[in-house]
């Protein structure tokens, strides 16, 4: 037993140091890369809008996909008369949860869609259903977020990057956060994700929570009016991943704070 215990002891060892390196690299790399996770870990499960699933349900035209061993390329489309095109995903989503999903964007000048429609919605879906978040885009102001301009038409005829963080929680320890190629564009913290922003229950936002409370992420294009014309975008490194580690928060940045 006296001869054993040296063994154990440098496993013991060897595995402890090794889940520390880990866990410094994982970190560290974190922190270099800004407020959101270095691109090189984040997509790790792009291959799940190929599932039979990923589709939503009200979705008129099923978009197509190019998938190649480093990347899968979805497209969407709209025809004249059309509304909706989308994907989504969320099914395992609860309260206390927090997420990062995001994508490429590019689209041709000629092909921009103009009527307004949502390229990303964050939704709760559980009734009555409420829209909490939602990415924009039409032919005359690009990509919009919240309101605040994210890209321009123009900056659409290469692939451009759209990322949303979300802790969902009932009570005001909850944050949304949008980037737009990395950088935050908009965020609010200390709410009720539950419910569109802002609502706080310090501010009075106290309406009861349904249940079960159920949640997705969708993107494509999402419109309450029809196309006049085809409009049509692609997407890629489509990605969902669910966080333990939150690195540097963003915090408030909008006009209501």
């Amino acid at each position: 037993m006296i001869a054993a215990s040296p063994a154990f002891d440098l496993e013991d060892i060897m595995k402890r140091s090794l889940a520390l390196l880990l866990l410094t690299l994982f970190l560290g790399a974190c922190a270099s890369e800004g407020p959101i996770f270095p691109i090189d870990v984040e997509f790790e499960d792009v291959r799940w809008v190929l599932e039979p699933d990923a589709e939503a349900s009200f979705s008129q035209q099923t978009p197509t996909f190019t998938d190649t061993p480093r990347e899968v390329i979805t497209s969407f489309q709209l025809r004249p008369g059309q509304r909706n095109t989308a994907l989504e995903t969320g099914q395992r989503w609860r309260l206390g949860h927090t997420w990062l999903f995001g994508f490429d964007i590019r689209a041709k000048a000629s092909e921009l869609p103009r009527v307004p429609v949502d390229v990303a919605r964050f939704v709760r879906i559980s009734a009555p259903e409420e829209l909490l978040a939602r990415v924009q885009l039409d032919a005359t102001n690009g990509i919009t977020v919240m309101g605040r301009r994210c890209f321009t038409p123009s900056d659409l005829s290469q692939w451009v990057r759209v990322e949303m963080r979300v802790r969902i929680r009932d009570d005001d320890q909850g944050f949304l956060e949008v980037f737009c190629n990395r950088k935050p564009v908009w965020a609010m913290d200390k709410v009720r994700t539950t419910f569109a922003p802002p609502c706080r229950r310090a501010d009075g936002c106290t309406t009861p929570l349904a249940e079960p409370a159920r949640f997705r992420f969708q993107m494509g294009m999402m419109s309450a009016r029809a196309q006049p014309r085809t409009a049509a975008i692609q997407m890629r490194r489509i990605h969902r991943r669910g966080l333990l580690y939150i690195p540097n928060r963003v915090g408030n940045l909008n006009s209501a704070q």
